[in-house]
């Protein structure tokens, strides 16, 4: 089923104080990869700081481009704009259809447009998409929702463009969990370390619940380095491997409160 079947590509959200936000989904056409590639400049650049926690341009745009595979996984990235067309928000996220859960990489939103709710606009289009693309799957919808965000113990002030610690309080107020283990990311440049300075959320949408099955993790992981990041990638394979035995050592992992 084609996604335009599902969900319009552009949707007017509700008015947030008085301002009108468009939500936009991105595809390969070359006005969509010219507005990924303004974002990409502001306000991307400014939310990563940091070149080594920074996602490639060249890659963000083989997600438009090579926006799915055979299993049907997907890749989305959503801009928020104002009804004039300025954007003031993106994020990226995908779907995992064989497994029916979504995974959040990033939710940026301009500095003079943040602290108005926008987070928790954005995350609700992103589980109205999800769950719409998990309906065209046999599904009635997504059963949960991953993210990645810095960890506050971690990551220094400078380092990020928001307050880490201020980052978990709004994952926090969006109703996410830590996932409790220690999480590493691969690289997110072909000669670069695996990263271990980010904590895994979760958010269920089926309830509320206090763990997640630690086979069920360990395939959501794999299953979104295979397709994020390429199956045979040795930084892929290294995160794996340094997550699968803590994981495997016991039955489930627990959901805990980021405060």
């Amino acid at each position: 089923m084609i996604f335009e079947d599902i969900i319009p590509v552009i949707d007017i959200l509700e008015k947030v104080y008085s301002v009108e936000f468009i939500f936009e989904i991105l595809d390969d056409s070359s006005s969509s990869i010219e507005a990924l590639r303004s974002f990409y400049q502001s306000p991307y650049m400014q939310a990563f700081p940091i070149l080594e926690e920074r996602e490639s341009l060249d890659r963000l745009e083989s997600y438009l481009i090579e926006a799915g595979d055979v299993k049907g996984n997907r890749h989305y990235i959503a801009l928020l704009r104002l009804d004039n067309g300025v954007i003031v928000g993106g994020t990226v996220f995908n779907y995992l259809s064989q497994l029916n859960y979504g995974l959040v990489e990033f939710i940026v939103i301009s500095e003079q447009y943040r602290k108005r709710g926008l987070s928790s606009l954005l995350l609700g289009y992103i589980e109205k998409t999800l769950s719409a693309e998990a309906k065209g799957h046999g599904f009635t919808l997504v059963q949960g929702l991953f993210a990645e965000v810095n960890n506050p113990g971690l990551v220094s002030e400078d380092r990020d463009s928001i307050s880490p610690k201020d980052r978990v309080r709004i994952f926090n107020s969006l109703g996410f969990k830590r996932v409790n283990f220690n999480y590493y990311q691969p690289s997110l440049h072909s000669d670069g370390d695996v990263l271990d300075c980010l904590l895994l959320l979760f958010k269920s949408t089926v309830g509320d619940i206090k763990n997640l099955r630690s086979d069920l993790l360990l395939s959501v992981l794999g299953d979104y380095f295979a397709f994020a990041f390429g199956k045979s990638r040795l930084s892929e394979i290294e995160a794996l491997d340094k997550m699968k035995t803590q994981i495997k050592s016991q039955a489930c992992v627990e959901l805990i409160s980021l405060i």
